[in-house]
């Protein structure tokens, strides 16, 4: 014999509670409930084995509880700071009641529009975009058009979501050297984020005073191998063509730890001393800790992340929230000079 399935309208009368209520409580929406009602829900769900219809509300186009998580190229999948993320969101939207899809885009117009319409046809209603997807503009205008809920982590474009807060991290870098009374800076990000996002964070006089000091960096773009080891390679030579046109250099700002482990090499292998010049990385790479060399980063923590992330997925929070970062020394990671 087949088992009834257990609706919503039954557990909400068992709870003695409305079935929008009992919705709302399953998918983690704040309801005036109280916490005893709360833990019946559950209690309840637990014990029948409820399941929502999912199936029905696909084929009817209706809400879903279900969630694309897309990153915007495979570079960043192997981004240990974003692997984090992502495994934070696993267990938490799991712990809402959330199913999950991955996808991973690519360069293609066409690759791209077909993926997002196989994670509709799945029944992804709300899409949670890792990165900045080349197109993303248009992404966004069909899935708005479409009525789906669309988030960002360090999605440039996104007009919601949340954003690790790298410039506040370069700025305070920027501070401390200039506590220290350093001169000869060099920053080793790209045009189009020095003018477009960094020196807009600074006041004007200081934006005059760091305009020239970026490196010309080029776009890195897609990379479809071992990217720790890509960004090594970008920082020996980054670092070596910058010390042999100005020898008198005292500190380098890069985009990644892994530029700074192979700025480090260059300095090396150029007879130069492990304290000669200051180097500034970002995210704090688990292999930082090992290496010995003698740097400054920033942590951000994806605990917290992914915490706002699912807050403003369940609750409808519109907007750019930024995620301050923690200033951390090599070797010695418990000092904290930084003002």
């Amino acid at each position: 014999m087949v088992e009834k399935r257990v609706t919503l309208k039954e557990i909400a009368r068992l709870c003695e509670l409305a079935p929008t209520t009992v919705s709302s409580i399953l998918h983690g929406r704040k309801t005036y409930c109280s916490q005893a009602k709360i833990d019946r829900v559950h209690a309840l769900v637990k014990k029948y084995g409820y399941r929502p219809n999912v199936g029905y509300n696909i084929m009817t186009g209706r809400a879903t509880n279900i969630v694309a998580v897309v990153f915007s190229q495979k570079r960043i999948t192997q981004h240990e700071m974003l692997r984090n993320l992502y495994m934070n969101l696993c267990t938490g939207l799991n712990e809402r009641n959330y199913a999950m899809y991955t996808a991973v885009l690519s360069g293609e117009d066409s690759e791209q529009k077909s993926l997002i319409r196989s994670l509709e046809e799945r029944g992804c209603r709300a899409f949670l975009f890792i990165g900045t997807p080349k197109n993303y503009s248009e992404i966004e205008k069909y899935l708005l058009d479409k009525g789906h809920r669309m988030l960002g982590f360090n999605n440039r474009l996104a007009s919601d979501g949340v954003y690790a807060d790298q410039e506040g991290a370069y700025i305070r870098y920027l501070d401390f050297l200039e506590l220290g009374g350093r001169q000869n800076i060099r920053l080793a990000l790209t045009e189009e984020y020095m003018s477009n996002h960094l020196l807009p964070r600074l006041p004007a006089e200081r934006q005059a005073r760091y305009a020239d000091c970026g490196m010309k960096i080029d776009r890195v773009g897609f990379v479809h191998g071992n990217s720790a080891l890509h960004y090594f390679r970008l920082g020996y030579k980054q670092a070596q063509e910058e010390l042999q046109r100005n020898p008198g250099v005292e500190a380098m700002l890069f985009a990644t730890d892994y530029h700074v482990l192979g700025a480090a090499a260059a300095l090396s292998d150029m007879g130069k001393s492990a304290n000669a010049i200051e180097l500034f990385g970002m995210d704090n790479a688990a292999s930082v800790c090992f290496s010995g060399v003698r740097m400054t980063t920033t942590r951000f923590n994806m605990d917290a992340a992914a915490d706002l992330l699912m807050e403003r997925l369940v609750h409808f929070k519109p907007g750019i929230q930024m995620l301050p970062g923690d200033i951390v020394h090599y070797p010695d990671p418990k000092i904290t000079n930084f003002p």
